[in-house]
């Protein structure tokens, strides 16, 4: 996975979900059973949970499977 995508994937993902850090979305990670993930395809910002060691899932707004979870693009996993 591109590192620029990555971060640039990640960075809106926190904006999204409303956290102001990186920190404060990794607790929320592994403080549940679900992890966020969002959608890895540029104009495709679409976010939901998932299983927070998935490294890949179907998107149900684009129909493709790059959906990533938030522990992945944070490097976590």
């Amino acid at each position: 996975m591109d590192h620029a995508l990555r971060a640039a994937k990640l960075a809106e993902f926190i904006e999204i979900a409303g956290y102001d850090r990186a920190d404060e979305l990794i607790d929320a990670i592994f403080s549940d059973a679900v992890s966020a993930a969002i959608c890895m395809n540029e104009g495709c910002d679409f976010a939901c949970e998932m299983e927070p060691g998935r490294y890949a899932d179907d998107c149900e707004e684009c129909h493709t499977g790059t959906m990533k979870a938030a522990s992945v693009l944070a490097g976590l996993l």
